[in-house]
């Protein structure tokens, strides 16, 4: 399995084996699979640059599905939403040429962003996962997003307890 994201997919700021990627690793195993985890992150990463190096990341694997979660940093960036969905209907479409089953969870837009833009935006997500009939998890954040109990002091990266529960609703789709 390859978890490809960003800052959240990594667990800034926690150990590595309290990112939501190694908890479900350990959570497979004790069911009695045998997968591996390969976290494909990076800090900050935007849609476009996923899609600059996404051939890099597939190349030489196959592995039995990707969970992919990008474009909150394209939103915090004010990015162009066509461009965003150009960028991830590109990654979604080399992913699939390998064929390989992708879980798609995704990010919703910070409320400070503006309602027209997040309209567009948290709009996208569902359309794609329609239109690709992708595995959706429609808010990675759910349930956590503005919960002091699940974040850390920045009040943007989720700490340990949420990595528990993504990891969770995972294991429902």
């Amino acid at each position: 399995i390859i978890a490809i994201g960003d800052s959240v997919t990594i667990g800034l700021g926690l150990p590595v084996q309290d990112n939501y990627p190694s908890q479900l690793e350990r959570k497979l195993r004790e069911l009695g699979y045998a997968y591996t985890i390969e976290n494909a992150w990076i800090s900050g990463d935007t849609s476009a640059w996923l899609l600059s190096r996404i051939d890099w990341i597939l190349d030489g694997v196959t592995p039995d599905f990707v969970i992919l979660c990008i474009g909150a940093n394209d939103a915090f960036q004010w990015k162009s939403v066509d461009d965003i969905e150009k960028n991830i209907r590109s990654i979604i479409e080399k992913i699939r040429a390998k064929n390989i089953p992708i879980v798609f969870a995704v990010m919703n837009a910070p409320f400070n962003i503006g309602a027209e833009y997040r309209t567009q935006y948290d709009g996208m997500y569902p359309r794609l996962a329609k239109e690709y009939k992708l595995d959706f998890m429609p808010f990675l954040l759910e349930w956590v997003a503005l919960n002091q109990k699940y974040n850390q002091d920045d009040r943007i990266h989720p700490n340990r307890e949420w990595n528990t529960i993504v990891v969770n609703n995972i294991m429902e789709i």
